[in-house]
């Protein structure tokens, strides 16, 4: 370590210098860092020291005069030195030199030897020299290296006789670049401050020499570059004398807090032939400021100077700076602000001139304006004064905004702006008449609480806004739009003056698209459409909220030939809606209108070829009505249908009347007065949903179009006696009397009649339970026990029903029903007039294990029964009319692995209670029952088998048997077997009846 040349504790904590430094005798350069101030003595010791970086140490020891190789001492600004410093002859670099009262410390004078210091130099403390001597030994003229150099007095410390001779000794080297005095209380500058030997001089800077009356004329140093005086208080002219010499090479002259400068006369021609930057600040005094012989000026900044005025005749003459590209003048007279950034017409090419002016008199914006006709940007904020503006000569001008005027006026400068040509953007707020414009050239306006005589204005736009905006117009009477010749789009917001149907307001054919929200009579609008042409008017559409009699005649009047879709809502006050003229319309909605009216004729439907939807919800006597159509002609009618729910009698009949030669598809809900339809009329009716209308009579089959297909009734039905006696009509009265019973809304009675199209029967109506299961009400299929399919067995063209045709609808239903699958409590089945010779499917869905009651009635082409052994909950069954069915075979057996599981028993009909066979001519065999099955059956019924030769095994639950009319059965003496009857005998108490001339048995019929 002995041997160590360099050492750097600067990223070291040090509370103290380790003394061991001190054996480092071969150490150059240390550099040390901590929280003490004065460095310990033994540093002396360190002879071959060359750089010392002191860190925060402010006092060094007396022996640092040992220190003789010491080039560089770097540490803090102001270093107390000790007596003996001089000594260090060799010293290059040093902090400054401080001027300490304190006797102990060394005296300026020790200065004298040290003539290597180079670089930048400062004495400060100058206030504490007691004896001018010293600054005469400092012989700072012989300090040829110190290239810039800072003389400063405490500005807070009181004047010296001595000062001003101080300042005089201290003549520095004429080799200087740079000088700095700061608080000199002299009265005058020193005769070697505008010495022509300072040849090199290019940097001064004058502060707080407050008492002198004058200015040095520095305009003879012929290589000063930059110039900066403040706090001269007691300067009050700058005359001629200043600029003596011209300054050749002057290019910033900064000018500040000279509070009694008045005036000064100026440049002189030729004078400061090379300034570039002008700054003046808080001269507060300053009246007249002459720019004239300023021409290469290129950047001015002047503030604070409350007397100057930027007026023609006054103080800044910007007209005589040519070249001027940056200016910024703030709080003079009437001027808060004037900043401008590429002034002049010579700027430089791809640079865009800006303009902002804030707070500026009258004059002075229009002397400003007079000046800058090529600047592309133009800001005026809060002149509160301003009147006008002169925008005429603003050829160039692309973007312009206006905040806070409130005394100008848009008609003041509407007129000029059309003239403009390179005005894109406009941004006004806060104007006379006006809280906001906005415009974007050739595209967009917006206007916000503008008054009329504005709007009325802003006619010079009318060619080139596409798209216009109005907004909180409290006071705006009329907007005149006729000469918008581009108006594509145009929204309208909190206008409650403004009224569409009195004239004021005149729409141009050009719009594509208008949105009102709050005028007077309307509350929302929103048009869409396209004025090319019919042939364009895909998505043309008109709508409207809360809007007067008076606005919606005018709307429907005025886009009478445009309109495909029209959507009214809530429009209370609506009495009539004339859509007669709607020519091209092919969408109507209206909601919520109730002093609407259908059958009274203030609806009057268009008799448009287009037209294929209406869906109306809540006028007066109806609640819903809904029709698709294609009134074009019966081939294209394959979707039209009609919807009416809750709906008085006299718009269902007016709806009827209206649509009757069209309907296809009709759905009835909910229209309680309802007790007949136009039957004749319906000529091309194929499905019919009659729901919750408790006054709807079905008097005659006869009555029925020959077309329908599918007849779906469910819900609260009548309780009259008129009914026909064709069988289907009294089993549905039974039906809905059986309804009202369990409490109404539980049964669903569907027929189908004339059915040629399986698919099509078969979806109408799951369709149509589909849309009511998801859209309008679901709790209708949620709440349905039982469910009655009937094939119409009365209409006159049985000759064309095919039996897979049936079959196949039967299927459909099954598949297409599945995905309703809130229907869970449905418990009873009845499939009448069945015409296939199958039941579609092996295995039902499983929502049909809940079923406790089947019923198979006159289905005379079955030859199989469907899977009902499957069914675990079953506890009735009812087979009827099966007269082509020869045998019955229990279908367990054949059963999958997987139906075995859902039906999660292998005993047939686990549950059923009651079987009953009727009218079956052709049955002969019962087969597939084995021991276990029918484990709960206590009521069998045999009717018109005549050919059924045989019984299953019969469980001992069975209560009572009764056979009619089944001859084979009765004569085979089943009983007579001793076996068989030990068997019979073994049941509970039973009954056993023959009757309508069968034989009987001895001990054949008894109870136990």
């Amino acid at each position: 370590m002995e041997h160590l040349r360099v050492l750097d504790l600067g990223g070291v904590r040090l509370y103290g210098v380790p003394e061991s430094i001190a054996h480092l005798k071969h150490l150059r350069y240390l550099c040390i860092s901590g929280l003490f101030k004065e460095l310990p003595k033994f540093v002396g010791s360190i002879c071959h020291i060359q750089t010392l970086d002191l860190g925060g140490v402010s006092e060094l020891p007396n022996s640092m005069s040992n220190l003789l190789n010491l080039r560089h001492l770097r540490g803090r600004d102001i270093i107390e030195y000790p007596v003996g410093i001089g000594k260090l002859a060799e010293l290059q670099t040093m902090p400054g030199f401080h001027v300490s009262p304190k006797h102990n410390h060394a005296k300026l004078g020790e200065l004298k030897y040290m003539n290597n210091i180079r670089g930048v130099f400062a004495i400060s403390g100058l206030e504490n020299l007691a004896d001018v001597s010293e600054a005469k030994k400092a012989c700072l003229d012989k300090k040829r290296n110190i290239s810039s150099l800072r003389l400063e007095w405490d500005p807070r410390a009181a004047s010296s006789s001595i000062d001003e001779e101080v300042l005089e000794s201290l003549k520095p080297s004429v080799k200087l670049v740079g000088l700095q005095i700061s608080g000199f209380k002299g009265p005058s500058y020193p005769s070697w401050l505008v010495d022509q030997s300072f040849f090199r001089l290019g940097t001064i800077e004058l502060e707080l020499c407050e008492k002198w009356i004058s200015l040095p004329p520095l305009g003879q140093l012929p290589s000063l570059k930059s110039l900066y005086i403040s706090n001269a208080r007691a300067v009050e002219y700058i005359g001629r004398e200043f600029f003596s010499g011209g300054f050749p090479r002057l290019e910033e002259l900064t000018l500040g807090y000279l509070y009694n400068w008045k005036s000064w006369c100026g440049a002189q021609e030729r004078d400061c032939p090379k300034l570039k930057k002008l700054s003046i600040e808080r001269c507060g005094n300053l009246e007249s400021f002459s720019l004239i012989n300023l021409g290469a000026l290129e950047d001015m900044s002047i503030s604070r100077c409350p007397k100057l005025r930027c007026v023609p005749g006054h103080s800044l003459e910007l007209s005589h700076l040519p070249c001027l590209q940056t200016i910024k003048i703030q709080d003079i007279y009437k001027v808060r602000l004037i900043d401008a950034s590429f002034f002049s017409p010579a700027a430089p090419l791809g640079n865009q001139p800006c303009l902002e002016l804030e707070d500026v008199g009258q004059r002075e914006v229009e002397y400003i304006l007079g000046m800058c006709s090529h600047i592309y940007q133009l800001t005026v904020r809060r002149c509160l004064n301003l009147t006008s503006l002169r925008l005429g000569n603003l050829s160039a001008l692309e973007y312009l905004a206006i905040t806070e005027c409130p005394e100008l006026q848009i008609t003041s400068i509407s007129p000029q702006l059309w003239q403009l040509p390179s005005l894109q953007r406009i941004n006004v707020n806060g104007i006379h008449g006006a809280e906001s414009i906005k415009v974007v050239w050739e595209s967009h306006m917006e206007l916000t609480q503008v008054n009329q005589l504005v709007a009325s204005s802003l006619k010079e736009f009318s060619l080139m806004i596409r798209q216009l905006v109005i907004t909180n117009c409290a006071n705006l009477t009329s907007l005149p739009l006729m000469d918008h010749t581009a108006l594509e789009y145009l929204e309208i917001r909190d206008c409650n003056q403004l009224q569409l149907s009195s004239g004021s307001f005149q729409l141009p054919q050009s719009m594509c698209e208008m949105k009102v929200k709050c005028i007077r009579g309307a509350e929302y609008i929103h048009g869409l459409f396209s004025p090319g042409g019919v042939e364009a008017l895909g998505t043309s559409c008109l709508e409207f909220t809360n809007v007067d009699q008076s606005e919606a005649s005018f709307l429907l009047h005025e886009f009478s030939h445009m309109i495909r879709r029209l959507i009214v809502t809530q429009c209370a006050n609506l009495t009539s809606l004339p859509l007669a003229e709607l020519t091209t319309m092919e969408y109507l909605e209206i909601s919520r209108c109730n002093q609407l009216q259908l059958s009274s004729g203030s609806l009057q439907l268009p008799q448009s070829s287009s037209m294929w939807e209406m869906v109306v919800k809540y006028i007066r006597g109806a609640e819903y009505i809904r029709a698709l159509f294609f009134p074009g002609g019966t081939e294209t009618q394959d979707t039209s249908c009609l919807e009416l729910a809750n709906v008085d009698l006299l718009e269902a009949s007016f709806m009827l009347h209206e649509l009757c030669h069209m309907i296809r598809r009709l759905s009835i809900t909910r229209c309680a007065n309802l007790t007949s339809l136009p039957w004749a009329d319906l000529s091309a009716l194929e499905y019919l949903r009659i729901s919750e209308c408790p006054l709807f009579q079905l008097l005659d089959a006869e009555q029925l179009p020959p077309t329908l297909q599918v007849l779906c009734i469910y819900g609260n039905p009548y309780e009259r006696e008129q009914c026909s006696r064709h069988p289907h009509f009294q089993r549905l009265k039974q039906v809905q009397q059986c309804s009202n019973k369990e409490g109404g809304d539980c049964n669903l009675y569907l027929v189908f009649r004339n059915v040629h199209d399986a698919s099509e029967a078969a979806s109408n109506f799951c369709h149509d339970a589909s849309e009511a299961a998801s859209n309008s009400r679901p709790k209708i299929y949620r709440e349905i026990h039982t469910w009655e399919i009937e094939w119409d067995c009365c209409t006159n063209d049985r000759s064309n029903f095919v039996d897979s045709v049936a079959e196949e609808v039967l299927g459909k239903l099954y598949h297409s029903l599945a995905a309703l699958w809130n229907i869970r409590n449905l418990n009873k089945l009845v499939i009448r007039g069945h015409k296939g010779s199958r039941f579609a499917s092996s295995r039902w869905h499983p929502f049909f294990y809940s079923l406790s009651s089947v019923s198979l009635i006159q289905c005379s082409k079955c030859e199989i029964l469907p899977p009902l052994s499957q069914l675990n909950s079953l506890e009735e069954l009812f087979v009827e009319g099966a007269s082509t069915l020869e045998s019955f075979m229990q279908d367990h057996d054949n059963m999958s692995e997987e139906g075995w599981q859902e039906t999660q028993s292998p005993i047939a009909f686990p549950r059923l209670q009651k079987l009953e066979f009727h009218d079956m001519p052709v049955w002969k065999e019962w087969l597939g029952t084995k021991e276990g099955d029918f484990p709960l059956l206590r009521k069998l019924i045999l009717k018109h088998c005549p050919r059924l030769m045989a019984l299953p095994h019969l469980p001992p639950s069975l209560e009572e048997l009764e056979l009619e009319a089944c001859h084979e059965l009765t004569s085979l003496s089943i009983f007579d077997s001793p076996d068989h009857t030990k068997s019979f005998i073994s049941l509970n108490p039973l009954t056993w009846s023959q009757t309508r001339g069968t034989r009987r048995k001895a001990g054949a019929s008894y109870a136990r």
